[in-house]
């Protein structure tokens, strides 16, 4: 039998207010901003360009940025 997994059924889920509040994703934010490629902050913050993507994708949403 599989073993009995404690945090699936009662983990937290991060608010996207929370992630986009991150220092990292603050920096990240900042960058596109600025109108910087997903690779060029990749590489300048050492985060992949899938959390780029989420940090962009959240401040769209939140309405933060413009869609361009």
């Amino acid at each position: 039998p599989m073993p009995f997994k404690y945090n699936t059924l009662y983990s937290e889920k991060e608010t996207e207010f929370k992630f986009i509040s991150k220092t990292r994703n603050q920096k990240a934010l900042d960058f596109i901003k600025k109108g910087w490629s997903m690779r060029e902050i990749s590489k300048q913050l050492d985060m992949s360009t899938k959390t780029i993507s989420k940090v962009k994708t959240t401040a769209l949403k939140l309405g933060m940025i413009e869609n361009t």
